[in-house]
C-alpha cells in the first residue's frame, strides 16, 4: 500500500490491519481521529476478523498485536464499540 488514500473502504481498513506496516498504522490513526469514519473502521475491523477466522492458519499473535494496538490508539468514543466488537 504505497499510496494510501485518505478516503477508504472497509476493504482498505481490513488490508491495513492485515499488513499493519507503520504507514498503515498512521493511516488508521487518521481514520480514528475522524468521527465520520467510525462505521467504516468498525466494518473493516469485522471484515479483518472474518478473513482471519477463515484462514487456513489462525495467527493469534498477529490478531493479539493488532487488537492491542487498536485498543491503545483508539479514541475514547470508540472504546465502547470496540469492546462490543471484541465479543
Amino acid at each position: 500500500m504505497a499510496n494510501i488514500s485518505p478516503i477508504g473502504s472497509r476493504e482498505t481498513v481490513a488490508e491495513s490491519l492485515a499488513g499493519f506496516s507503520l504507514e498503515n498504522q498512521n493511516w488508521l490513526k487518521l481514520l480514528m481521529d475522524d468521527p465520520a469514519s467510525d462505521e467504516m473502521l468498525l466494518e473493516g475491523l469485522h471484515l479483518f476478523l472474518d478473513q482471519a477466522s477463515e484462514a487456513k492458519f489462525l495467527n493469534s499473535l498477529k490478531l493479539g498485536k493488532s487488537g492491542e494496538w487498536i485498543g491503545e490508539n483508539a479514541p475514547a468514543r470508540l472504546q465502547i464499540r470496540l469492546m462490543e466488537a471484541a465479543r
